[in-house]
């Protein structure tokens, strides 16, 4: 996961989990072209706004009063109701790792390293071309055109439609000029044009399809291939519990918001939150915009009551978690909340609360999601929680559909 990514899922996910590793993982090499790259890396969706989608949608009117008394003058019950939620039943759904799901990790594993092949060896669809090229647009190089080494797997998209398909049936040394067109809309300089590349072979590879004890030996913390799958198959299953946390963390918070009553927010609440708000949007306007908050305002016709509107979904969750903290009489000051804080950076590989602030993450936003997390391990601990197999899971939702056709 991309640290800046963060910025919102620190404060909006319920539940912030580990992103899976492979077991053979080497650093991920950047994309040397990305004017040339038509696919985006695949990260964590961002929540709430991003650089593509600024503003959620609007939701409707929310006419509960707003009110001077605090929850510590007035007490949490003024402000919010939640049923009885101890020994409420839900479903924790556990999936089990299968050979194939092994040999696909596996096979993923093994895509990033390469066999060298015979300099004589022509292209074909499935090998990797290492390749250095030159981007022209009516005879002029463009930004991030260029590279002198990039390996290519021919056939998977990575560049412009029917880049990679111009190289098949060349060999090392061959120099190919590559023609293709950037679609509408690609970008302001170059979509819709016409564009050259001069791009020489520098090699030609391919991905390792099986691997062997000398590679396990080499390039994983195993010894042998029998130790490497066993490894893979035991990272998987913890990969798929923690989902299964997750997931079971999810449904539970969003029941239990779901079925609070709020009759009241108390001012000081929407105060803080609508600051945080503030200063979401103002980093983000500066490091994914360039602009100041009051210009990217201006230009997506935001108006101050943007902030209080937002704020009321924060201030929500923290009525609900203190009512939930109140219930099971843990104090605010209880270490279960700067432990959880403490998880909760170790996990996103954040050392400290002053790494966190420098990459635009606020102490209040740390520590509303600590506070959520810690209230709905709170609700799973009174609840009686069911672990279900994915073939029950299965067999329910057919029983599901046939009752419902």
């Amino acid at each position: 996961m991309k640290k800046k990514t963060l910025i919102a899922v620190i404060v909006m996910s319920l539940m912030i989990t580990a992103c899976g590793g492979n077991t053979a993982s080497q650093g991920e090499e950047s994309k040397p072209a990305d004017s040339v790259n038509t696919e985006s890396e695949t990260e964590e969706e961002l929540p709430e706004a991003t650089a593509e989608n600024p503003l959620a949608e609007e939701e409707e009117t929310d006419n509960t009063p707003v009110v001077d008394k605090t929850v510590e003058e007035a007490g949490i019950e003024a402000f919010v109701n939640l049923p009885e939620y101890h020994g409420k039943e839900f479903k924790k759904y556990m999936m089990t790792v299968t050979d194939e799901d092994v040999d696909n990790r596996v096979a993923s594993d093994l895509e990033i390293f390469t066999v060298e092949m015979p300099p004589d060896t022509v292209i074909a669809d499935g090998m990797v071309a290492d390749i250095g090229y030159v981007g022209t647009v009516d005879g002029v190089a463009f930004e991030g055109g260029s590279a002198e080494s990039y390996e290519l797997l021919i056939g998977s998209h990575t560049f412009v439609d029917d880049f990679e398909e111009q190289l098949i049936g060349y060999k090392a040394g061959d120099e190919v000029e590559v023609v293709v067109n950037f679609p509408e809309g690609y970008s302001a300089d170059l979509g819709g044009k016409e564009a050259h590349f001069a791009v020489k072979i520098n090699g030609v590879s391919e991905s390792l399809t099986e691997p062997s004890d000398e590679w396990v030996a080499a390039n994983t913390e195993y010894k042998t291939v029998a130790e490497y799958y066993e490894g893979v198959r035991a990272q998987l299953q913890e990969e798929y519990n923690k989902d299964s946390d997750s997931e079971l963390h999810s449904a539970v918070w969003e029941e239990t918001l779901s079925s609070a009553e709020f009759l009241q927010y108390p001012q000081n609440l929407i105060d803080k939150y609508a600051a945080m708000v503030r200063e979401q949007l103002e980093y983000m306007a500066s490091a994914y915009y360039n602009t100041t908050l009051d210009t990217f305002m201006q230009e997506n016709g935001i108006t101050e009551s943007y902030f209080s509107d937002a704020a009321k979904d924060y201030v929500k969750r923290e009525l609900v978690a203190d009512y939930i903290l109140t219930k099971e009489g843990v104090p605010f000051d209880t270490p279960m909340l700067e432990e959880k804080v403490k998880e909760l950076l170790a996990i996103n590989e954040i050392s400290s609360r002053e790494e966190a602030n420098g990459l635009g993450i606020s102490d209040t936003q740390i520590d509303y999601a600590a506070l959520n997390n810690v209230a709905v391990e709170l609700v799973i601990s009174a609840a009686n929680v069911t672990e279900v197999s994915a073939e029950e899971a299965e067999a329910e939702d057919a029983d599901l559909t046939q009752d419902n056709n």
